[in-house]
């Protein structure tokens, strides 16, 4: 058994050490500046700063990658330049159209 399988077990036994548990109701620190404290909603945005992205592009009758049909929204700017990109033209973070969430539902 190497150091670090001995680390992750109780000492003199086989059995793996449990993770410490967490109070009911209390959030993990990465979860902490998403969540209102003490509890288990997430934080609102004011209502005065809409929700807004920019949008490459909106396909109504989407039926790619699934049964049915569906709205798409592409939004602008990638950072990842995959090889096969099927949308290389909306990379660019400056493109598109910023546009609320209230105008695409």
């Amino acid at each position: 058994m190497t150091a670090v399988e001995s680390a992750a077990r109780e000492p003199g036994t086989d059995r793996p050490v449990k993770s410490a548990a967490r109070e009911p109701g209390t959030a993990r620190p990465s979860e902490s500046a998403a969540r209102e404290p003490g509890t288990d909603r997430p934080t609102e945005s004011p209502a005065s700063e809409p929700l807004t992205g920019r949008v490459h592009s909106v396909q109504s009758l989407g039926a790619v990658d699934g049964p049915g049909l569906r709205s798409v929204v592409f939004l602008q700017g990638c950072p990842l330049r995959c090889a096969y990109c099927h949308n290389p033209d909306a990379w660019e973070f400056g493109g598109g159209t910023v546009t609320d969430a209230e105008t695409l539902t």
